[in-house]
């Protein structure tokens, strides 16, 4: 069988994608890419999953984030956005809660990155860092690591599906 150079690395490319979407979802983590002057706001396939969505359920928004956000951290996630806006924001953490659509509560920390100024472009990463958080202390309260265990999936093909929720305990 010949596989031509072009199909080689489309095949190399999704396997890249799949192992990048496998470390996201053990680690609680999801990446998104934005160009506010185009509107234009790519969410990786976990951080939909993160807002307890399914991925691609919803276009995603600035605005679908602070909806989201709880109405005690809304100010500081609107502060944080406005300034990344006037690109004022940098190397800074912003931990803000939401509520899901099932109405899950949820922390996230967000790190910003502005890449490129013009036209803007901006990177960021979320962690979710529910734990005792959730449940009632501030955001601002985790600044240790959380430990996650999770559960593979070894029936399906190539026994990397990463199943269920991860399990986090404070600490590291």
């Amino acid at each position: 069988m010949v596989v031509s150079h072009g199909r080689h690395l489309g095949v190399h490319a999704e396997q890249h994608r799949d192992a990048v979407d496998q470390a996201e979802q053990i680690g609680g983590l999801g990446t998104w890419e934005w160009t506010p002057d185009t509107g234009e706001l790519w969410w990786s396939e976990n951080l939909f999953r993160m807002f307890g969505l399914a991925p691609g359920e919803i276009a995603p928004s600035a605005e679908y984030v602070v909806a989201r956000t709880v109405p005690e951290d809304r100010q500081k996630a609107e502060q944080a956005l406005t300034a990344v806006l006037a690109g004022e924001f940098g190397d800074q953490l912003l931990e803000y809660r939401i509520v899901c659509p099932d109405g899950a509560l949820r922390a996230h920390r967000v790190v910003v990155v502005v890449i490129d100024r013009t036209p803007r472009r901006i990177v960021g990463s979320v962690q979710d860092v529910t734990g005792p958080t959730a449940s009632g202390s501030s955001a601002g309260g985790t600044s240790r690591g959380l430990r996650c265990v999770g559960q593979l999936d070894l029936a399906h093909p190539g026994g990397r599906a990463f199943v269920g929720e991860p399990r986090c305990s404070d600490g590291i």
